[in-house]
């Protein structure tokens, strides 16, 4: 591993949301796991995001601003942000969840103690809410057992937009397919599973807002 690189790479993704973006950009700032670069890419955004993603870039250092050419949509966005980060982990987030101090200390112990997980992702708490949702993985769970016993069967994806993932698998499935538009990451998700391990993180180490689709 190159010691000059960092061992995460934060993609953050954004799109019209200057109003909560700087709180979540805290939450990752604040992160005991310091050696990251976080990636802020904005997907053409209509109002003030770019300018205060601008701004967050000129008062950190940690912060790279990217923009693509024209409105690529989340996956589109996705694969962007990744072609412009470095590490060898990845952490894929959105931008108006709040992320607990531990989240990336928890995801790359994960990865390290594991090497056949391809990707981590943890419990949710809802903002506003006493609501927590578990989903019944173990730290290491067989990857074909995740794609038969959950995401095949089942309505709905346990796994949310947000998780780590290791570069390598990453690239050998050419990141998310912009075909399948907002459920790109579930169909990342499933062709993950069908090739490597799934890791869980039993904590609500990630904090989202119930107020969108």
């Amino acid at each position: 591993m190159n010691a000059l690189l960092p061992t995460v790479s934060v993609c953050l993704l954004t799109y019209n949301n200057a109003k909560v973006l700087r709180q979540t950009v805290r939450s990752i700032l604040s992160q005991e796991f310091s050696d990251f670069e976080l990636i802020i890419s904005d997907d053409r955004s209509k109002d003030e995001t770019w300018a205060v993603v601008t701004e967050l870039a000129e008062e950190d250092q940690r912060i790279r601003a990217v923009q693509p050419e024209q409105n690529l949509g989340m996956a589109g966005n996705a694969n962007f942000a990744v072609a412009a980060s470095v590490a060898p982990y990845v952490a894929i987030l959105h931008h108006d969840d709040i992320y607990s101090p531990n989240l990336l200390q928890r995801w790359v112990d994960i990865l390290r103690k594991y090497p056949r997980v391809g990707f981590v992702s943890n419990a949710y708490a809802v903002i506003g809410s006493d609501r927590v949702d578990y989903h019944p993985f173990e730290e290491c769970t067989n990857g074909t057992l995740v794609m038969e016993k959950y995401l095949l069967p089942l309505w709905g994806c346990p796994v949310r937009g947000t998780a780590m993932v290791r570069r390598s698998c990453w690239n050998a499935l050419g990141g998310m397919r912009m075909q399948f538009g907002l459920l790109a990451d579930v169909d990342l998700w499933m062709r993950l599973a069908a090739r490597w391990d799934v890791g869980y993180v039993r904590e609500p180490l990630i904090s989202v807002r119930n107020d969108h689709p």
